[in-house]
């Protein structure tokens, strides 16, 4: 009886809540939830808005659970009515078609060429992108890693595509190695489309990133596998 120790258990009500969860596939615990999903779950959960201040870990109820899902998950709790992180990217196209309202009421902007062509030019830029983006997640071991790799390709990619600096202003030699960068060719299809540039000289950039996004595309199907 020496070694009994006192505990001391306090209930907590809190009012009502949106808990946003991370499930694993069978883990009952932390250990082998961290197998399943990464430790990285925990960083990537710090970053979100949080009532608790900090992720919280949970074990389910079976109504609470999906089947193939694990009982320990971790998550963060929210107000009822979060909207997550939609309205910040809404908020962020407002602003952008804010930006080119005023342009076009102060300085006489006007779009030359077609807004169909500059919409599918948008598309496939977005399409080719995200293909570079399954192939990371193909071809990586883990979270980290994949984070890694796609650091190592996005950010020359945004610094040398032409969004921060002007393509044209690049050496020749520059602008033939930053050419294969889908963003690359997407800006200039964009802005071939904005300008009313004639359609040839939009060819080669769709021909690129059809390509990239079909190679992409197979090579990330060869390499992903489940784990």
């Amino acid at each position: 009886m020496s070694n009994i120790q006192p505990i001391f258990i306090q209930v907590i009500r809190k009012p009502e809540r949106l808990c946003i969860i991370k499930r694993g596939r069978c883990a009952e615990d932390y250990f082998p939830y961290c197998e399943e999903v990464s430790c990285d779950v925990w960083g990537m959960l710090m970053s979100m808005r949080s009532l608790c201040g900090e992720p919280v870990a949970m074990w389910l109820p079976e109504k609470y659970k999906k089947p193939g899902t694990s009982t320990y998950v971790q998550g963060v709790e929210a107000e009822p009515d979060d909207p997550g992180i939609v309205p910040e990217y809404i908020v962020y196209c407002l602003v952008s078609l804010a930006t080119l309202a005023a342009a076009a009421l102060l300085w006489g902007m006007r779009l030359r060429g077609s807004l169909p062509a500059f919409l599918g030019s948008w598309a496939l830029t977005v399409l080719s992108t995200l293909s570079v983006g399954l192939l990371v997640g193909g071809v990586a071991k883990d979270t980290r890693q994949a984070s890694f790799i796609a650091s190592i390709l996005y950010f020359p990619m945004l610094l040398f595509s032409g969004t921060t600096l002007t393509l044209e202003v690049m050496p020749k030699a520059m602008q033939t190695v930053v050419g294969v960068f889908p963003l690359t060719q997407g800006i200039t299809m964009m802005k071939h489309a904005f300008l009313g540039i004639g359609p040839g000289s939009i060819l080669p950039p769709i021909c690129v990133m059809l390509a990239l996004t079909a190679l992409c595309t197979l090579l990330s199907l060869r390499f992903f596998r489940w784990e």
